[in-house]
């Protein structure tokens, strides 16, 4: 029966990290997915867990059938899981606009209510299940730890193969609707199978609480401390650094590894693999040490020595990276190979302590074995109210106020501390508890000389390549955030966590980023009220100002605000600029929380392989944006072929095309592209442009970046919407519920490979472009053979760019030679051809 109730607890494990896998990214489409959102999110979950601990271990403990209550709780998670599903699947799409607060603290509130109103009841049932499973279970006060280190191991090994299940295959294969069905039917099962076994086996005496005792008394325990006064607080303050310590290994390990969610599922993996490792290896060891108050000493100082040294062992990943980098081939496997390897180094140890130390609390908390139902709940709820704690603690105030290496060096000095408390309150000798405390701080001591104040930064440097220098780093609530600089050239480079390349200041980057303002702004011909989804360098909606006063940047980044200081002889000193109104949010938050509506919405390039940028890239998000256009308002998306492979390019381009009815295809270079799209047919008055485009005042920034009319303007036309239908053709539609690029392309390596599949796509955009004047046209008057010749300028400029991808520069040369000659006001060809010339040089 034990080892049924064990696969039982472990299926109830899958399930439950399922279930907070998939609501967190439910959640993130309606609250956010700010630092802010996402600790709320977490807490409210685990503040569920911890109510339903100390509820149902109570009652538990009254209640004569506990196999049954079991199954009966099986059943409300089922049942309340897939309510709460399925309201969170389709809330967006029926709240009242203005129903979202705007002031910071009524919107954390409110988002604190949207989480604890869809989430508590559910995992308050959660939360219920290992007291009561504890209460069957543990029949000998001698097996208290090894019972119920049983089964919180095997939910937590559980926890760990739903994690692989979910972030790997689940919601990619099946959406996650589907997932969290099959998950509550695997709650159902459990419900069923306990349910039936209740009736043959289910059945507590009511005196069981002396049977264990008179059991204890009878065999003989070894020598044991008594449960230390506020040893409940102790084990709180232990759990609050454990959730504290999981921000900052996430923080660190996103300057290794590139954001993707096989990257966060292989962290995770890792530290639910060792915690349940920790919790089934030292179950029988809990039962028979002499003196638990000392091991639960001797971890929390081993935990403590680890956090001190976590840094120092961190300064070895960027030659640790250089050598697994040349003996591994690139593969997804070989990438989660090498990032379960740096998991491994950072956060094996602590995890597989902390994991031991839930049976051995339980010996501490319940030397008699009385009431353990309420004795477990009771332990579990103060743990996971540490937890909750620590979150939030830790993304909201020890981050952005202290730094990683503070925080590290200030939590590392709590476990030593609790550890301390615990060797003086046990019955070793003083002697003893002196030599240990005068040790930790011997420790202590050496390794705060050993490592240097600002380690991060300087191992944050030694990855940089030369002559990058690291300017500034924020270590931000969000993200970390990096300004470079060129060494020879003053070039600057604002980079974000996972080394993501946001924008610089050369010639080449600056007239793209310029570009992705003034080519929609053309194309809209009216825009007065601009919102730009993302702030980057701040030159985009900089740019913008030449043509707008009322423009609005959303950015997610606080960290990324604030570095736009550092670019502000470009962006115009944007923190500055009254005309651009800077808002600190999730730009889909926003857009449902404000009722405003836009001429023109510009999308920024988000790389998709990150996990959660599906949400960016769905059908349910560009709803939302087509809400907030004026009837004659347009969308500008702008996506890179750097970012995405072919199908995920026809993928994003066919979810655009399914919520916009009117679309073209536009590009700043030959891999950057934007998607237009509009509510009503874009009528091109070309002699209007022309005229704007002459104003003196906007006239030489056009030039600037090649715009030096509106034939230059329409070089960077590539598809009309029967040309876009025909490339999207059979591509399927991205939603909320199928994020599915998020995991096909991570899993194409393409973030790696793109030099090697993008000739293939530029070639084939190319193919599918529209003609600017048909072919079958037989005679053209001056216009129609301006735009002809530059329909034929854009076909070599592409061919040209495949071939300097692949590195042949003559056929490179060749092509863009063609391309000058049929349209020589082409800026785009002779930076290119520039190219062309420094890769000859190189060779």
């Amino acid at each position: 029966m034990k080892w049924i109730l064990g696969l039982a607890f472990c299926l109830s494990g899958i399930t439950g990290l399922v279930y907070e896998i998939a609501w967190g990214r439910m959640l993130s489409t309606l609250i956010g997915s700010t630092i802010v959102a996402s600790s709320v999110v977490m807490a409210v979950f685990m503040a569920g867990l911890a109510i339903g601990a100390w509820l149902f271990g109570f009652w538990g403990d009254k209640y004569r059938y506990p196999l049954r209550l079991y199954a009966i709780l099986e059943a409300l998670i089922a049942v309340s899981s897939i309510a709460v599903s399925l309201v969170l699947m389709q809330i967006e799409h029926y709240l009242p606009e203005g129903l979202f607060p705007t002031g910071l603290m009524e919107s954390a509130l409110f988002k604190i209510g949207v989480a604890g109103a869809t989430l508590l009841v559910p995992t308050i049932f959660m939360g219920g299940t290992l007291p009561i499973l504890s209460r069957y279970l543990v029949t000998e006060t001698r097996r208290l730890g090894q019972s119920i280190g049983f089964l919180y191991g095997l939910n937590t090994l559980g926890a760990f193969i739903g994690c692989i299940i979910c972030g790997f295959y689940a919601i990619e294969a099946f959406g996650l609707m589907l997932t969290l069905e099959l998950s509550a039917a695997i709650n159902l099962l459990i419900s069923s199978c306990f349910l039936f076994l209740s009736f043959k086996l289910d059945d507590i005496p009511q005196h069981a609480d002396q049977r264990l005792v008179r059991s204890h008394d009878k065999e003989g325990a070894t020598k044991a401390d008594p449960q230390p006064r506020c040893f409940l607080l102790v084990y709180a303050a232990s759990g609050a650094t454990a959730l504290a310590y999981e921000v900052f290994w996430t923080r660190l390990l996103s300057n290794v590894f590139i954001g993707t969610s096989y990257g966060f599922a292989t962290m995770l993996a890792v530290s639910l693999g060792a915690m349940a490792l920790g919790s089934l290896v030292f179950k029988k060891r809990a039962d028979i040490v002499a003196y638990p108050l000392i091991w639960f000493a001797l971890m929390q100082i081993g935990i403590a020595i680890w956090a001190w040294t976590m840094l120092l062992v961190y300064t070895a990943f960027p030659s640790f990276e250089n050598r697994l980098a040349t003996d591994f081939s690139t593969s997804l496997g070989s990438q989660i190979i090498k990032l379960s390897a740096f998991s491994m180094l950072l956060i094996f140890v602590p995890a597989l302590l902390f994991g031991a130390l839930f049976p051995l609390a339980n010996r501490i908390a319940n030397p008699q074995g009385k009431a353990i139902g309420h004795n477990v709940g009771k332990l579990y709820f103060f743990n996971t109210i540490g937890c909750v704690i620590g979150s939030l603690s830790a993304g909201l105030l020890l981050l952005p106020q202290l730094g990683i290496q503070i925080s590290l060096v200030l939590l590392g000095s709590i476990n030593c501390a609790l550890g301390l408390y615990c060797v003086c309150v046990s019955q070793i000798k003083r002697v003893a508890k002196r030599s240990l405390a005068i040790a930790a701080a011997g420790i202590f001591v050496v390794i705060s000389i050993l490592t240097p104040p600002d380690l991060l930064a300087k191992t944050v440097q030694e990855r940089l390549q030369k002559p990058w220098i690291l300017l500034k780093y924020y270590e931000g609530t969000d993200n970390n955030v990096m300004v470079l600089e060129q060494q020879n050239s003053g070039v600057r480079r604002l980079m974000t966590t996972f080394y993501q390349y946001i924008g610089d200041t050369s010639l080449i980057m600056k007239r793209i980023q310029k570009l992705q303002a003034y080519l929609p702004i053309l194309i809209k011909g009216d825009a007065e009220k601009i919102l730009f989804v993302g702030l980057g360098t701040g030159i985009t909606p900089a740019a913008a100002t030449d043509f707008a006063d009322d423009i609005t940047a959303v950015e997610i980044s606080p960290s990324v605000l604030q570095a736009s200081q550092y670019f502000a002889t470009d962006n115009k000193d944007i923190l500055q600029n009254p005309r651009v109104k800077l808002v600190q949010e999730d730009g889909r938050q926003y857009l449902m929380q404000s009722s405003r509506q836009y001429d023109l919405i510009i999308g920024d390039l988000y790389n998709a392989a990150l996990a959660g940028m599906g949400n960016l890239y769905s059908r349910d998000y560009y709803e939302l944006c087509f809400k907030r256009l004026e009837q004659d308002g347009m969308m500008a998306q702008w996506v890179s072929m750097k970012d995405l492979p072919e199908p995920a390019l026809e993928g994003v381009m066919a979810t655009f095309g399914a919520v916009f009815p009117h679309n073209s295809l536009w590009f700043a270079s030959p891999d950057i592209l934007v998607m237009v799209g509009s509510k009503i047919p874009l009528q091109a008055d070309m002699e209007k442009i022309y005229t704007r485009m002459k104003q003196t005042s906007i006239k030489e920034q056009l030039q600037e970046v090649g715009l030096y009319s509106p034939f230059s303007l329409l070089g960077h036309f590539l598809m009309n919407q029967q040309a876009w239908n025909r490339y999207v053709a059979g591509a399927a539609i991205i939603t909320d519920n199928r994020p599915y690029i998020e995991y096909s392309i991570p899993r194409s390596l393409h973030y790696l490979r793109y030099a090697e599949s993008m000739p293939t796509t530029l070639r084939h955009v190319n193919a599918a472009r529209s003609e600017l004047v048909p072919d079958g046209k037989k005679s053209l008057n001056a216009f129609e053979r301006r735009l002809k010749k530059i329909s034929n300028s854009q076909s070599h400029l592409y061919l040209g760019y495949a071939h300097y991808l692949e590195r042949n520069s003559d056929l490179a040369h060749e092509e863009y030679q063609y391309a000058a000659q049929m349209d020589p006001w082409n800026l785009d060809v002779r930076l290119l051809d520039g190219l062309v010339s420094r890769l000859n040089a190189s060779n």
